[in-house]
């Protein structure tokens, strides 16, 4: 097996390097939040060919207004929820009117 560097994982036996040098966790909540902005950003429901609901507007704002909920995701992070929600917000086009 080579060294493939500090920041490389292995995927199916493929090195996959990380550029960011976040964990597995981090990338992954990471990518559930950017779901979230970007379901918020639609100006309908999505769904799939088979029927099924992908995205969800209305629900991806209420998640994101809930301080409760993104304190969660931010807390997997280490983030401060007072910092990251309003970010969040912004980037979804929304105003900042948090609910506790």
């Amino acid at each position: 097996m080579s060294n493939d560097g500090p920041n490389t994982t292995r995927t199916y036996g493929i090195p996959v390097k990380d550029e960011s040098g976040l964990s597995g966790e981090a990338l992954l909540v990471a990518a559930f939040l950017r779901l979230m902005v970007a379901d918020a950003r639609r100006t309908r429901p999505h769904r799939a060919t088979n029927g099924v609901l992908t995205s969800d507007p209305e629900s991806a704002v209420e998640f994101l207004r809930d301080t409760e909920r993104v304190a969660y995701w931010a807390e997997l992070l280490g983030a401060n929820v007072e910092v990251i929600q309003p970010q969040l917000l912004h980037a979804a086009g929304l105003t900042c009117e948090r609910r506790s």
